[in-house]
């Protein structure tokens, strides 16, 4: 049977946080702590398994665990049998996103990487980890009127040529993962909002081209080019804005030119 343990000294003041008390599971958890045993334990709190719904929670929650020695924590997502889609056990939307670009995980159990970015990975749900519940605030909601909805025109999703791409987001070649008969020149100015810097994450990189990433003051702070595949890579830009031109090439071998994709993310 496992045993209720104190890892950390919390304060006692509880955290408030999008109408949720973040409650003491860091401090007080099952050891060992896999996702089963943690999903268990935060009743004895009357809390869950925390959810995130923005960037300010995932900062919020890295200030909780800063000067501490852990550096990931369960919270509260788990994929279903025969599938890949994630969602969070306490039946809140999916409305925010902040998973790892480069994780290729493919574990049931999500964790949060509470001393780097905050990203979320994707890990075997029997590996112990510490983890963090919260307690619903339940709020009076005032009766809403419904209003009409009309159809969402789709531009192509590439974002070739936009004025800004806002993180989160993505960008890629045109008409990516379709191929054109013709690569275009594209440029993209990419942005995140608020004291973060741009993180661009290229998980697909199939192209003869060229690419530059440019910081707002014009300085040349990524170059890639001359390698027709590449692993997943990152590129961080140093302030809350970049710009990212495209120049098609030459097929210098004997593989079809595919494109590329990246997403960003505030980092």
């Amino acid at each position: 049977m496992a045993m209720l343990k104190e890892t950390v000294q919390l304060p006692e003041v509880p955290w408030q946080l999008s109408g949720m008390l973040l409650s003491a599971g860091l401090g007080f958890g099952y050891s060992p702590s896999n996702a089963t045993e943690a999903a268990y334990a935060c009743p004895h709190y009357n809390g869950i398994l925390t959810s995130i719904h923005s960037k300010m929670e995932v900062d919020y929650i890295k200030n909780i665990y800063r000067g501490t020695n852990i550096s990931r924590i369960y919270i509260g997502a788990q994929s279903a049998l025969m599938t890949d889609r994630l969602s969070w056990i306490d039946g809140t939307d999916w409305d925010f996103d902040y998973m790892n670009p480069l994780d290729t995980n493919r574990g049931m159990c999500l964790v949060m990487d509470v001393q780097g970015d905050g990203f979320w990975s994707r890990v075997d749900c029997n590996l112990q980890f510490d983890f963090l519940c919260r307690q619903k605030i339940i709020p009076f909601t005032p009766e809403v009127t419904s209003k009409e909805t009309h159809p969402e025109i789709v531009l192509d999703s590439s974002n070739c040529n936009s004025t800004f791409v806002l993180s989160p987001g993505s960008f890629s070649t045109f008409r990516w993962p379709q191929v054109p008969d013709v690569m275009s020149y594209c440029t993209w100015r990419v942005a995140a909002l608020g004291p973060y810097r741009v993180g661009i994450f290229f998980d697909y990189w199939r192209t003869y081209g060229s690419l530059n990433i440019y910081d707002e003051f014009g300085t040349n702070i990524g170059e890639f080019s001359g390698t027709y595949s590449r692993e997943p890579f990152a590129s961080y830009a140093s302030f809350n804005y970049a710009t990212v031109k495209y120049e098609p090439g030459n097929a210098t071998g004997g593989n079809r030119d595919t494109g590329f994709h990246a997403v960003i993310r505030p980092v």
